[in-house]
C-alpha cells in the first residue's frame, strides 16, 4: 500500500505500509521482491519514500539488508540498540519485527516505541520531515 503524503513546499512522500508475510511463508521473497521494485521506482522517479510496518525481518537478517541495499533505504535506528517490537519469550525479550525506514532524502527526528495496543506488537512511530 502506497500514500503521499505532502511535506515542505508540498513536495510529497509517499509511504509504503507493509505486512510482510511470515519467514516461512512460499511467498515472501516474491513479495519482497515487488516491494522493492515499487520503492526503487517511485526513487528513481525522484519521489522521498517511507517504509512502515511489519516486516516480519529482523534488523540482521537477509531481507532487511535487501531492503537497504536494493530499495536504497536506511534503518533510522542504525548503531542503536534494537528494541522488542514483537515480544515472543523464546527469542528473550522479543524481536525487533516492525520497522520505520526512510529513504535518503527523509530526515528522521524522533523514533519511539510505545505500548501493545489490542495487538502482539508494540506500537512504532516516527516524527518525518522531508
Amino acid at each position: 500500500v502506497g500514500h503521499r503524503l505532502n511535506g515542505i513546499a508540498s513536495t510529497p512522500l509517499v509511504v509504503f505500509a507493509a505486512h510482510a508475510p511470515a519467514p516461512w511463508s512460499a511467498e515472501r521473497g516474491e513479495s519482497f521482491t515487488l516491494l522493492i521494485d515499487a520503492i526503487v521506482k517511485e526513487t528513481k522517479a525522484g519521489r522521498r519514500v517511507a517504509l512502515v510496518g511489519d516486516l516480519n525481518a529482523a534488523p540482521f537478517g537477509s531481507v532487511f539488508a535487501r531492503l537497504k541495499t536494493d530499495g536504497g533505504l536506511r534503518d533510522p535506528r542504525r548503531g542503536r540498540r534494537p528494541i522488542a517490537t514483537w515480544p515472543i519469550p523464546v527469542f528473550g525479550p522479543g524481536l525487533q519485527i516492525d520497522h520505520i525506514l526512510v529513504g535518503p532524502d527523509v530526515a528522521v527526528i524522533d523514533h519511539q516505541i510505545g505500548a501493545m495496543l489490542r495487538s502482539d506488537h508494540t506500537l512504532i512511530w516516527a516524527d518525518l520531515r522531508w
